[in-house]
């Protein structure tokens, strides 16, 4: 039997989803869950996806199981991979955000075409202009400031700016989004891909019509009371 076979399988379909749907190539973007401890004499550890391994070629015991450090558990078994380059960013966010319980790092195209918008952005954020995306995304999506992949600053970048939102795109990069479970951060991943799509879309027709202030207020109500990440 392998330890946290069904939180790691979990993770792994993600990652493979999210491959097949076009959000990563080969072996970039990561996955992770956090795994509660069940008992005081438990850590809490984190599933999360190799280092600089293709998606379609792993298995469940290539999902790494590490703790609240980053470093590999031991006892967990499976292989001896590295968790992936980008682990500080998800550690960081679970101990700042404790109603995230999955997080997904994309490079979706929509998304990240908008993060070289940036500049031009008011507030530098992506506007509140569906409704959908303010109840379920929390409204507007801040646009991070560049920093190397991989790199602790981008790790501090994020942390600094996700604030209590689902989602958050990556200068030059992609995006984080997360959830309270894998599948509702997945859930996530897509709608901000579409939110993105529209709003390249529209632009491109014309000037774009944010959400109206009574409108954009009831939503963000609705976010407030059912923190739908």
């Amino acid at each position: 039997m392998i330890p946290y076979e069904k939180e790691r399988r979990e993770v792994l379909e993600i990652a493979q989803k999210m491959l097949h749907k076009g959000h990563v190539v080969g072996t970039s973007g990561n996955v992770s869950m956090r795994i509660k401890a069940k008992s005081e004499d438990e850590e809490e550890v984190y599933a999360i996806t190799p280092s600089d391994m293709d998606y379609d070629e792993i298995d469940v015991e290539d999902i790494v199981i590490m703790n609240a450090r980053g470093k590999r558990v031991k006892d967990a078994k499976g292989k001896r991979n590295r968790p992936s380059v980008e682990k500080l960013l998800h550690l960081g966010i679970y101990e700042i955000r404790s109603d995230v319980n999955g997080i997904i790092h994309t490079h979706s195209l929509f998304p990240s075409a908008v993060s070289l918008l940036a500049d031009s952005l008011p507030n530098e954020e992506l506007p509140a202009i569906l409704e959908d995306q303010t109840i379920f995304l929390g409204g507007a999506i801040k646009i991070a400031k560049y920093a190397p992949t991989g790199s602790p600053e981008l790790a501090k970048t994020v942390h600094e700016t996700i604030g209590d939102k689902a989602c958050l795109i990556l200068r030059h990069h992609g995006a984080v989004c997360v959830g309270k479970n894998l599948q509702k951060a997945y859930r996530n991943v897509e709608l901000l891909n579409k939110t993105a799509k529209i709003f390249i879309f529209g632009s491109a027709l014309g000037k774009l019509t944010p959400l109206s202030p009574e409108a954009l207020e009831y939503a963000l109500r609705l976010y407030a009371a059912t923190r739908q990440i």
